[in-house]
């Protein structure tokens, strides 16, 4: 097996529906619903057609607000070898793309307004389970959860209370973007075939961000634990930081150590004030997985390549391989960092003015709007 297919294999275990037989005992209730070819073409299209009776209004009944977006890792000015990401399917970044004939193809593809009718038992299963979990879902699809898209949400998190909710978050993700570039469907397919996708939908946690960790293990052994929520400054961490780590040790080395398929993964923790900890996702060993607090050169140098145009990376400016287990918190005001996930609401034009000097035209052609 090459080095690409072990990576691809890795992010395949790391799918929901592989490890959570094994771990819903240590995870919170979830239910896996395997997805028809139509409602992948659904979340594919260019449209969003809602009952309007459904369509979510501003609600404001939560007296637990909370706001659910923790993703956020900085990267190292190394360059990630494009090699590490596969999907399965035909190249859509080749040259063809700017043919008539690929334009032409996906205009038919995006010509097709697929409405809620269409899929209704899917639907009215959503709404069952909903009902099931006490009103309140989180939705994912294979490995991703929309958080980059919590700002479309009435509640500005991942809480969903119908059907709707849902599929405005998987429409509006980049990172659901993401999971649906992973597979390719056949478009000879029936309608109702069965893809490789699924939905999944877990019973609402209320859970303090603070106390979300990411954990990296590698060849079965714990390395890393860090802070999840990285836009943020916690205080009262230090005081907890032991504790926290010997109960994440303790549950890692229970739980999941040994029952795990993979011998290099990560995975999330949550830990509770009482020091429980519950399971809430496993990520690949992957380029797409944020390191977090870390950098991935730290426990797998391979993952990182030098750009051929760029200064390589001297002995003395690369970094230390860990081999002993170290947990890292944001320590002070000045260590937050920015969070990625609110990239998805910026203008494209600000997104991609990452020099001054594009920012300032870009506010001087603001300047000329207004004049």
């Amino acid at each position: 097996m090459n080095k690409t297919d072990k990576y691809f294999e890795n992010k395949r275990k790391c799918m929901f529906q592989e490890w959570y037989p094994t771990f819903k005992q240590v995870t919170f209730s979830s239910t896996i619903i395997p997805l028809p070819k139509i409602f992948i073409d659904y979340l594919n299209s260019d449209h969003f057609v809602s009952n309007e009776q459904e369509f979510p209004q501003y609600r404001n009944d939560d007296p637990e607000f909370l706001d659910d977006e923790s993703w956020s890792t900085p990267r190292r000015s190394t360059i990630v070898d494009s090699k590490y990401y596969q999907s399965y399917g035909s190249d859509s970044d080749s040259d063809s793309d700017d043919s008539d004939d690929s334009n032409d193809d996906d205009k038919k593809k995006n010509s097709r307004i697929i409405k809620e009718s269409e899929f209704q038992h899917l639907l009215d299963e959503i709404k069952s389970i909903i009902t099931k979990y006490g009103g309140y879902v989180l939705p994912k699809l294979n490995w991703s959860a929309p958080k980059d898209a919590t700002f479309m949400n009435a509640f500005c998190t991942l809480k969903c209370s119908t059907p709707t909710d849902v599929f405005l978050l998987l429409k509006s993700s980049d990172f659901i973007n993401h999971d649906l570039a992973q597979f390719e469907t056949n478009e000879q397919d029936d309608d109702l075939t069965i893809t490789p996708y699924v939905l999944v939908l877990r019973k609402w946690q209320n859970l303090t961000e603070s106390m979300e960790f990411r954990c990296f293990v590698k060849d079965k052994k714990l390395l890393g634990i860090s802070q999840r929520d990285t836009s943020t400054y916690y205080s009262f961490l230090k005081d907890k930081k032991e504790s926290i780590q010997e109960s994440i040790e303790s549950f890692f080395n229970q739980n999941i150590k040994d029952k795990f398929s993979q011998d290099s993964y990560t995975f999330d923790a949550y830990v509770t004030k009482e020091n429980k900890v519950w399971l809430i996702d496993f990520n690949p060993i992957h380029p797409s997985t944020d390191s977090l607090l870390f950098d991935w050169e730290e426990f797998f140098p391979e993952l990182i390549v030098d750009d051929e145009e760029s200064t390589p990376i001297s002995e003395q400016d690369k970094l230390k391989l860990i081999q002993d287990l170290e947990f890292r918190l944001i320590e002070n005001r000045e260590g937050i960092r920015p969070n990625l996930a609110m990239e998805s609401r910026l203008p494209m034009d600000l997104k991609d003015s990452s020099q001054s000097s594009a920012i300032n035209d870009l506010l001087e052609k603001f300047k000329d709007k207004l004049q």
